[in-house]
């Protein structure tokens, strides 16, 4: 207990020359050289030690309203930084959801285009099969009147030597085709 109180009188006189040297100004736990977490430490060991700091809190109320108003603190922060973390998940799936949102249009967009570009594709693909069998169809028929063409050709050329022999033997049978007897 004795302990304790030297603790308590060491802290309370370091928080008093905290105080001198910044003037007014309120100073942080590392201006008087402790932690957060000495902080807890000790208040946790106020609390376990029961009865006997119950005694000492009761024999010095200043003491008592300093662990009140760290409770009360601690107690704000917790709330408040419940609210925050609450706050800021809410924010966080508020965003997330609308960015889902967001995503969620531009990969429609994105199937809709997608789908206008398949489909179109498939137009050219079918227009081109259709080309290409007319083509093919039009390089049989083209073929076929080659060789249709050529075939005429042989007959008129045969038509052609046939009608110069049949010529021939009737200039050698009668010489003057023109001419009259008289």
């Amino acid at each position: 207990m004795k302990n304790i109180k030297e603790k308590t009188t060491l802290k309370l006189n370091m928080e008093g020359v905290g105080q001198k040297k910044n003037k007014g100004k309120q100073g942080s736990s590392h201006d008087r050289g402790e932690t957060v977490e000495e902080t807890y430490r000790e208040e946790e060991n106020y609390e376990d030690n029961g009865d006997a700091d119950k005694e000492e809190a009761n024999a010095n109320p200043f003491m008592q309203s300093i662990i009140n108003e760290i409770r009360a603190l601690r107690s704000d922060l917790k709330n408040e930084m419940s609210e925050f973390r609450l706050s800021f998940r809410d924010d966080m799936k508020k965003e997330l959801n609308e960015f889902r949102g967001e995503i969620n249009k531009k990969l429609q967009k994105a199937t809709g285009e997608l789908q206008a570009t398949t489909a179109r594709v498939a137009e050219a693909e079918q227009r081109i099969s259709d080309i290409e069998e007319w083509d093919i169809a039009a390089k049989e028929a083209l073929t076929q009147a080659l060789e249709n063409q050529e075939v005429l050709q042989a007959k008129i050329t045969e038509l052609e030597a046939r009608s110069r022999r049949t010529e021939r033997a009737q200039s050698q049978r009668d010489p003057f085709p023109n001419a009259t007897s008289s």
